[in-house]
């Protein structure tokens, strides 16, 4: 297929607004995907001028532009639109190279070339169109960043082959003045950056394509912006992760760098051309842990085996693109470009896209991101997600240091991420994070609702019937006949607190407590009453006659009583006899 036809295809689909210049041109079927880009970008510079030449010459309809006409030069599929094949043929006729490596397909227009130059002729002079390009784009505004693929290099070995190379490290600023600093690079001068790791940044209009770090994969052409998503979703090595829309790939080559090739990746997309793009990243990054699944993600179970376990997530869907700078937007966007419906029907797919990647039972981490300065895209889609998972999930306070947030007039703004291309010299981008809920966090929201005070203290319907299970649940326990001594007692105690916790509430363990300890000193008192050698033999027996009439009214422990009563003649007859020789020995001494 000619160059050309594949030009008047994106150039159809970008000025219909069916996706990003760049995005379509690295999806099509070119080998040589740099001069496509070039000759699609530098025609929309001209669509202007060439629109009103295609419609004062009318050489589509009067001349024979149709199917039958057109199958004589080259082989034409059903899908051509030739107005579209139109504009690259007269780009490079009236303003490019020229037409003289264009093969037959240049007939079309030379054929008629009195007639076109006529027309731009008159059109010039009565300053119809002119030459110079509709809209002033400067190719060359952005720093040339390089990402390092530590899965084939370290970050210290990139700077050194650079610095043999001639350029210079620049070292000497401080972090927050980088963005002060990367505007005013020297050509020779480069800058490690400071929030994402293994990021260096490079002179505008730096070209790096041909170079053999490039073509070896130890480093990946990738703006700034786009390495944020999987920096700070950041999956540790040996994790389950998924990228939901990972084509072309280079956010699934980082994230396999973040975790060293240990775990999981599966990426998904639904378009063969674009995952086949992916696959030479995988191939030439020597990427070995992702695993490439051509499927709408939208379709997948998250229960499945392979999706039960996926912890970390990664949502970069499609969008309007309007924050790339690359995208040519002034070339392409017209009202139609931010209009209300397009955007209501894009969010509404962002926020689809988003809530099943949150429906997935082990995520823990998830990143929405996208490349559109809309909020229709941004914000209003974590605000609405956020609040339909809000039990479940919170949004993090990503990068605190990072000023730009959110747009305002939204409870989510605060959390979420910026990036503009005039204030940080890289695509304008959009980044949330939305992680798990621990216990600690749960218990926090709970009294935040509850104005400060605890479940417990709360007097809820669900605490009573706390309350009641556990007045329900078995305790062992002991009578308190069991109980002979203090240590006894003791032992007794402990056991039963550990009981007690699990099962009774502190009101009942403290009143059986002090039952307790009540009956044992009633039983201490006694034994050491009746064993006190300064007791008269008259409070001995009143104490005994206590004893049986106590032992008359208790039938069922008639025995134990009577046995009691005989110890207790024991213990008197034993105090009656020592303090009759106590009596002799006084009176013995007395006499004496």
């Amino acid at each position: 297929m000619s160059v050309y036809q594949s030009a008047a295809r994106i150039l159809k689909d970008a000025l219909e607004k069916k996706g990003a210049v760049k995005t379509l041109v690295y999806s099509s079927d070119e080998k040589d995907k740099r001069k496509l880009f070039a000759l699609v970008c530098e025609t929309l510079k001209y669509k202007t001028s060439l629109f009103k030449i295609l419609k004062e010459t009318d050489i589509l309809n009067t001349y024979g532009w149709n199917e039958e006409t057109c199958k004589e030069v080259f082989t034409v599929s059903d899908d051509i639109d030739y107005k579209y094949l139109a504009l690259p043929l007269l780009y490079d006729y009236l303003y490019g190279k020229g037409l003289g490596k264009a093969g037959r397909i240049r007939s079309l227009i030379t054929k008629h070339k009195g007639l076109v130059l006529k027309t731009f002729s008159k059109l010039k002079s009565e300053k119809e169109i002119s030459d110079v390009i509709d809209h002033k784009v400067n190719k060359s505004s952005l720093p040339r960043y390089v990402r390092v693929n530590t899965l084939k290099a370290t970050q210290d070995d990139i700077i050194n082959r650079f610095q043999q190379e001639g350029w210079f490290l620049k070292t000497d600023y401080e972090p927050s003045l980088y963005c002060e600093v990367l505007k005013s690079l020297a050509e020779s001068e480069f800058l490690v950056d400071p929030v994402i790791p293994g990021l260096l940044a490079f002179p505008p209009g730096t070209d790096f394509h041909s170079h053999y770090l490039n073509d070896s994969g130890a480093i990946i052409l990738q703006d700034r912006a786009s390495c944020f998503p999987a920096s700070i979703l950041n999956p540790p090595p040996g994790s389950h992760v998924v990228d939901c829309c990972a084509a072309p790939g280079n956010k699934t080559t980082q994230l396999a760098a973040i975790m060293n090739n240990e775990g999981k990746i599966l990426a998904f997309d639904l378009s063969k051309e674009r995952l086949a793009t992916l696959q030479e990243f995988i191939n030439k990054g020597e990427v070995t842990n992702t695993t490439v699944r051509c499927a709408d993600f939208m379709t997948i179970d998250p229960t499945i085996k392979g999706c039960e376990s996926v912890e970390y997530i990664l949502v970069d869907p499609s969008c309007s693109g309007s924050g790339i700078a690359e995208r040519r937007n002034e070339l392409t966007d017209d009202v139609r470009s931010t209009a209300k419906k397009r955007l209501r029907k894009l969010s509404r797919f962002q926020s689809l896209l988003l809530q099943h990647a949150l429906s997935f039972p082990s995520a823990k981490r998830v990143v929405y991101s996208t490349c559109s300065v809309h909020e229709e895209e941004n914000e209003q889609v974590v605000e609405e997600v956020s609040q339909k998972f809000q039990d479940r999930f919170q949004l993090e306070y990503i990068l605190p240091e990072w000023t730009m947030r959110g747009r305002d007039g939204y409870n989510c703004s605060k959390f979420c991420l910026r990036l503009d291309t005039n204030q940080h010299f890289t695509n304008g981008f959009f980044v949330a994070c939305f992680v798990l809920k621990s216990k600690n966090s749960n218990s926090q929201l709970v009294n935040d609702i509850n104005g400060g005070q605890s479940d417990e203290d709360m007097p809820t319907n669900s605490n009573h019937k706390k309350k009641k299970k556990r007045k329900l649940s078995p305790s062992p326990s002991r009578t308190d006949n069991e109980i002979s001594d203090v240590s006894e007692v003791k032992k007794e105690k402990k056991s039963k607190k550990k009981h007690k916790k699990k099962h009774l509430s502190d009101d009942e363990e403290s009143i059986e407590n002090n039952e307790e300890i009540k009956e044992h000193t009633k039983k201490k008192h006694k034994k050491k009453h009746l064993s006190d050698d300064e007791e008269t033999h008259e409070e001995i027996k009143e104490h005994t006659k206590k004893k049986k009439k106590k032992s008359k009214h208790s039938s069922e422990n008639l025995e134990e009583d009577s046995n009691k009563h005989s110890d207790n003649n024991v213990e008197i007859d034993s105090s009656i006899s020592k303090n009759k020789r106590r009596k002799k020995k006084k009176s013995h001494a007395i006499n004496e």
